[in-house]
């Protein structure tokens, strides 16, 4: 729109509705108004409006799409060392059950090894005639406990004239003393057996066993009816040996013998 000159009247096309004054300059209306000329035209036209629009949704577009984009990247490496941490888990938690079952391996073959190795020693006993010592309880001082059998076994061989003497067959003669206790019990050989065997006794206990023939002799020493010393024929002391099925072999012989004995 222009303002016409002479009677300022507003106009839209070339010539005054007013006064009949053609255009010919431009007169602003007001700021909302820049035409510089009668030819002028606004900044953009709609065209430019809608390259602007259509710029404009490029770019909002744009930055959706970056959004997205973005979003995924964080999910993707979120998302990945969540599955590599549950992977490390997994494989730490497959790695310490393979470590459990070796080490359970491990303790079955020493358990059976163990095991063999105390079915072994059981069968050896008792192929030796002994299987058992469990329940047993070693003498500690054992040198003390023989010299006072020692003393014992003095005393009887010094006094066994005064002592009551009773044959109870022609293999056996037991000794007594004054309150009828066995101090001394002496046994023949006999067709199982080549050895001359004298068991000794101190208050109903055996202390002390001596067996011998004309070659060889063994000492045999007792505490509650337990051997704890043997010296063999050739001199060679074992103390304590529960685990030596000869030992325990011999202290069941001699207990059984004396049982068959004091059953008659």
């Amino acid at each position: 729109m222009w303002k016409c000159p002479n009677c300022e009247t507003l106009n839209q096309g070339n010539v005054c509705t007013n006064c009949g004054e053609e255009k010919t300059a431009v007169y602003p209306v007001n700021d909302y108004f820049e035409f510089e000329t009668a030819d002028a035209t606004p900044d953009y036209m709609p065209n430019d409006r809608y390259n602007k629009d259509k710029k404009d949704s490029k770019s909002v577009i744009i930055i959706i799409l970056s959004v997205v984009l973005c979003a995924v990247l964080i999910f993707a490496v979120v998302g990945g060392s969540i599955i590599v941490h549950n992977h490390n888990v997994d494989m730490s938690n497959e790695s310490e059950t393979a470590d459990e079952k070796d080490d359970t391996k491990v303790v079955r073959k020493s358990n059976y090894k163990i095991n063999k190795q105390i079915k072994k020693q059981k069968e050896l006993k008792h192929k030796k005639g002994s299987n058992t010592s469990a329940g047993r309880e070693a003498v500690s001082d054992v040198e003390g406990k023989v010299q006072d059998i020692r003393d014992l076994y003095y005393k009887t061989q010094n006094n066994l004239d005064s002592l009551f003497a009773v044959q109870t067959d022609d293999r056996i003669t037991q000794y007594h003393n004054d309150k009828s206790e066995p101090v001394r019990i002496d046994v023949l050989p006999d067709e199982k057996s080549s050895y001359t065997r004298y068991y000794y006794f101190d208050d109903n206990k055996l202390y002390f066993a001596f067996i011998f023939d004309d070659e060889k002799e063994h000492r045999f020493y007792f505490q509650d009816d337990m051997l704890f010393r043997w010296i063999d024929e050739t001199g060679t002391i074992y103390d304590n040996d529960f685990d030596n099925g000869e030992f325990m072999r011999c202290e069941e012989k001699i207990l059984k013998e004396l049982k068959t004995i004091n059953s008659k």
